[in-house]
């Protein structure tokens, strides 16, 4: 069993160091420079909101850089696609035979968890954490298509933990211990599919798979129909990075990140707001102004 993480181990070494950087940091800044210039509360208070505003600062700011890119970048036709980086835009179209994800679905790919969340530690110090108890992926051959061409995507060697956090469509069920998906018990579980027909959408980076033989895939022509992955003939490419996969139109996922902007920008005002209004006032007089009747407060105004 392992943490439900999509984060390689060096990744996520790094980001604990980071987080540790930050907290150490933000009780320096409050313990010898907000503490006793303010004298009060205020001095963990407005730091402590400073910093929730901030993290909302940082979403805003990512999903703006994150929506400027899908918006810049020139969408590639698939007849002349190279290995680099590229926007793709095209639908999913199944070659042969489709395949059934854990809870029924067809699809040409899926990626499914299941997870169980136990609780680490004793008493009020611990804390529960998401464990991973198995993971499975299954694919069959499909190509990207559009109206100037096809191409393969393989996926074979993707890392599946990173679509959790994609535009890809989501199921997620809970307390499945009477209805097991896939004869697995488990408290949660997780499956991220992709359909014939669906829309495709990927900024990246990828690369064209060469043979080593030389040969086409399509000499291998007597590949018995009943197997899930049979030669296509077309132009093969592996994903090497990913800014964004989904099987979601481009309007639709520049919405999706629209719609984040707005809610982080909302949280932004109202972690900001209290901490500018307690930089002016001190916390007894906010608290009186707010207990004064409306008549009083508008009489003053």
């Amino acid at each position: 069993m392992k943490k439900h993480n999509s984060l390689t181990f060096k990744q996520e070494l790094i980001s604990s160091l980071i987080l540790i950087l930050i907290f150490c940091g933000f009780g320096a800044i409050c313990f010898f420079i907000t503490v006793p210039y303010y004298n009060d509360e205020r001095g963990w208070i407005i730091p402590v909101l400073i910093f929730f505003a901030g993290v909302c600062l940082l979403a805003v700011i990512l999903n703006v850089k994150l929506k400027v890119k899908i918006q810049n970048t020139v969408n590639t036709p698939l007849n002349s696609l190279t290995s680099g980086d590229h926007e793709i835009i095209g639908k999913v179209k199944t070659i042969g035979k489709v395949i059934k994800s854990p809870t029924g679905q067809e699809c040409v790919y899926y990626s499914a968890f299941w997870i169980n969340q136990i609780y680490i530690g004793t008493g009020e110090s611990g804390r529960y954490e998401e464990i991973l108890i198995q993971e499975e992926k299954d694919y069959c051959t499909f190509v990207i298509e559009d109206e100037y061409g096809n191409v393969e995507l393989d996926l074979s060697e993707f890392n599946h933990n990173s679509l959790r956090v994609s535009d890809l469509k989501k199921v997620s069920l809970k307390n499945l211990q009477s209805k097991p998906i896939g004869n697995v018990e488990s408290q949660k579980y997780e499956e991220i599919i992709l359909k014939n027909g669906d829309e495709f959408y990927f900024n990246g980076s990828i690369e064209e798979m060469k043979f080593n033989d030389n040969k086409s895939p399509l000499v291998l022509t007597k590949t018995p129909p009943l197997l899930k992955r049979i030669p296509t003939g077309a132009k093969k490419y592996k994903i090497t990075k990913t800014v964004i996969i989904g099987n979601k139109s481009e309007e639709k996922i520049i919405h999706n990140r629209n719609k984040i902007i707005v809610i982080a920008l909302v949280l932004f005002v109202l972690f900001a707001t209290p901490a500018i209004m307690l930089h002016l006032f001190t916390v007894s007089e906010i608290m009186q102004f707010m207990n004064k009747p409306l008549s009083d407060i508008l009489m003053k105004t």
